[in-house]
Formats: structure tokens, C-alpha cells, sequence
């Protein structure tokens, strides 16, 4: 009997796909006021978006991108792992970086 569920829960477990609603991961190196207040060089102001749909996993900063991720962030994708919105706690952006 156990070898009968164990088989079934191997074959139905080939069967299952992984969903993609964390394939984007948002975070700060340094928010945006910092950037104007220090005069940090500018490739280094701006978010930096971990993007799981390639392999092997893309990194990059978007300047664009003007919340403060210092203490909190999330960020939910569809399920074919694009962009739908991101929160620092205090406020939600869309995919084009405005506020919901």
C-alpha cells in the first residue's frame, strides 16, 4: 500500500509546474534621496531587480524605480513571471513604476 501512494504522489508530482509569482525580486543598494544628498556615482542609485525567468539569473539596476526598499519590500508577478506590482509598505507601484 505504501509503495501504491508513493508511486502516485511521484507521478502526480511530475505533473505539477512551479508558479512564477516571485520570479522578480526588488531591493535598494541606496534610495534615490541618498543618491541626491551624497553625490553617490549613478549606476549605483536606483533599485536592483534579481530576475528569475532567465537562466542564468539576470541582475540589473532600474533607476526608475523610486521607492525606498530600506526596511520592507515585496513585489507579486503573474503567473508567467512579469512584473504586476511592488510595495515597500508605504506605497505600491505598477510595472511602469507609478503609483498604483
Amino acid at each position: 500500500m505504501k509503495f501504491i501512494v508513493s508511486l502516485l504522489f511521484l507521478v502526480a508530482s511530475s505533473y505539477l509546474s512551479g508558479q512564477k509569482e516571485d520570479y522578480q525580486w526588488i531591493f535598494n543598494f541606496s534610495s534615490v534621496d541618498s543618491c541626491d544628498n551624497f553625490s553617490v556615482l549613478e549606476d549605483q542609485c536606483g533599485a536592483s531587480i534579481l530576475d528569475f525567468n532567465y537562466l542564468p539569473l539576470r541582475g540589473y539596476r532600474n533607476p526608475r524605480i523610486t521607492l525606498d526598499f530600506g526596511e520592507t519590500n515585496t513585489s507579486i508577478c503573474d503567473s508567467d513571471g512579469q512584473l504586476l506590482f511592488y510595495s515597500n509598505g508605504m506605497a505600491i507601484d505598477g510595472p511602469e513604476h507609478k503609483p498604483i
